[in-house]
């Protein structure tokens, strides 16, 4: 199961990483959304918004 196929808690806590962090950033898979902690800024977004973005940028780019 994908962070962003949570539909309730108990399938958020069967999820083998909730968080991964290095240093000050870190990208974390909450019941009700995604936060992302970079530095001082905090952003909390919806599941379905964070997997656009994620398969946005995993996507490949017609470079012209």
């Amino acid at each position: 199961m994908k962070p962003c196929d949570c539909k309730n808690m108990q399938d958020l806590f069967d999820l083998d990483v909730t968080a991964v962090g290095y240093n000050n950033d870190s990208i974390t898979v909450r019941a009700n959304g995604v936060m992302l902690e970079i530095g001082p800024c905090k952003l909390k977004i919806s599941h379905a918004l964070f997997k656009r973005f994620a398969e946005w940028y995993l996507e490949e780019q017609n470079h012209q």
